[in-house]
């Protein structure tokens, strides 16, 4: 089986209670990221982020007002408006304590990420590493973009080796996922603990015959050991790389809805949602929605896909809605 087609596979969400309780939790998440997103975009008007909210929520509406008869809606409308919009609006602007329940330590995680020393580098920080690089590999990619996502996907740290997770028993997805920017590795076989240590096949894995991953694949390209996958200057390399080559990807099988690079919905959409949700996950959505998406204007594109499905499968945007919030609040702006 190809590496893209086990990211294909394993992207896609389980059935079940247990899976229905955390798309609920997530749906709540979601939606406060997606509202913070807008205040630090400076867009304050509560009428208009709690119509954002609304029909994002229902996209069957197609925007139409709410009827003088459907009293359910306009009962819904109004508790977005007041617990949803004002406690959030209220906490921007100072004037209030954040909602319970609200916490913002990703925030002061990332930004102890960005000035942290690099390992055997001490002179040098993460985010000088990263941007040296990054105005290279990556330009049009603005590092406080990168920089949430780093905090989302490993904490800063340059000795993870991701091996599943304990919920699954660390069985899925079955390859490593090494480094800074989590880079799809070879296999780790069985493991007990969420310590690497654990696992019967030691970092970066075992490779598949004739189909090597991307970890391997790019170190090859840039004359980098893969064996060496704690190295802080392969990691950023290899990382930046494997971002930019699937974007490019995505942009080169869609070039009508991504004529530019930097933008938001090319961030969205062709940098963040491939590796979130898998490749399949993002070509099956903006393969359907197509026609639609190049009729819409950049910025309302990413809000039409919330709510569409392509077959039972429902478009899940909250892992890149949570990493762009925080990147508004490290600096980031459309």
């Amino acid at each position: 089986m190809s590496s893209n087609l086990r990211l294909t596979i394993e992207s896609f969400p389980l059935r079940g209670s247990h899976q229905q309780m955390e798309l609920r939790s997530k749906i709540n998440l979601t939606e406060r990221s997606f509202v913070l997103a807008r205040i630090a975009a400076q867009l304050r008007d509560p009428n208009a982020l709690a119509d954002a909210v609304f029909y994002r929520r229902h996209p069957e509406m197609h925007g139409r007002h709410i009827g003088k008869n459907e009293k359910t809606l306009a009962k819904e409308w109004l508790a977005i408006l007041h617990d949803r919009i004002e406690p959030l609006l209220a906490a921007a602007d100072g004037s209030s304590r954040l909602p319970t329940g609200y916490r913002d330590d990703h925030l002061d995680r990332a930004q102890l990420i960005a000035r942290s020393p690099v390992p055997d580098m001490p002179a040098i920080t993460t985010q000088q590493l990263v941007d040296k690089y990054r105005l290279t590999i990556a330009p049009e990619i603005p590092w406080p973009v990168l920089l949430a996502f780093i905090e989302f996907e490993s904490g800063g740290n340059f000795s993870d080796a991701t091996h599943g997770a304990a919920r699954n028993n660390y069985t899925q997805p079955r390859y490593y996922e090494l480094g800074l920017f989590q880079t799809p590795a070879g296999f780790y076989g069985t493991c007990s603990t969420a310590n690497y240590k654990s696992c019967s096949i030691g970092p970066p894995g075992r490779e598949a015959p004739g189909d090597p991953s991307e970890w391997v694949k790019i170190c090859n390209l840039i004359g980098a050991n893969p064996d060496k996958w704690e190295n802080p200057v392969t990691q950023v390399r290899v990382g930046l790389t494997s971002i930019k080559r699937s974007a490019d990807a995505i942009r080169a099988a869609y070039p009508d809805l991504f004529p530019t690079t930097g933008g938001d919905w090319y961030l969205r959409a062709a940098v963040l949602l491939p590796f979130a949700r898998g490749g399949g996950f993002t070509r099956a959505f903006l393969g359907k929605y197509r026609t639609y998406l190049d009729k819409l204007p950049e910025h309302a594109r990413w809000d039409f896909l919330h709510g569409k499905q392509v077959g039972e499968v429902v478009f899940d945007s909250s892992n890149v809605d949570e990493k762009m919030s925080l990147a508004a609040k490290l600096g980031y702006r459309p």
